[in-house]
């Protein structure tokens, strides 16, 4: 999770979707490890939203994103998996 606010602005895809960040909370965050990471490695990330979930008539709503880690020579190290709670008027339909 805390690889992810490196970026300049850690929420522009967020709002990109129409998502106000004052209502999102982290809920919950998975890691699978595939290849160790060592010291000085150069690590590249890729990420993808794989669900969007509605629950309460909209008034919830989930946000599952992935984001694949891979090294320098293109091997996938680790994979992240959180899910982001999306709470009254600040989710997209």
């Amino acid at each position: 999770m805390t690889l992810s606010l490196c970026e300049s602005d850690p929420y522009a895809r967020y709002r990109a979707l129409g998502i106000d960040w004052c209502t999102m909370m982290h809920a919950q965050q998975r890691f699978d490890y595939f290849a160790p990471i060592h010291a000085g490695d150069c690590i590249r990330f890729q990420s993808r939203i794989v669900d969007f979930i509605q629950r309460r008539q909209g008034k919830l709503k989930f946000l599952i994103e992935e984001t694949d880690a891979f090294n320098q020579h293109g091997e996938l190290t680790t994979r992240f998996r959180k899910t982001i709670v999306i709470r009254g008027t600040g989710a997209p339909e």
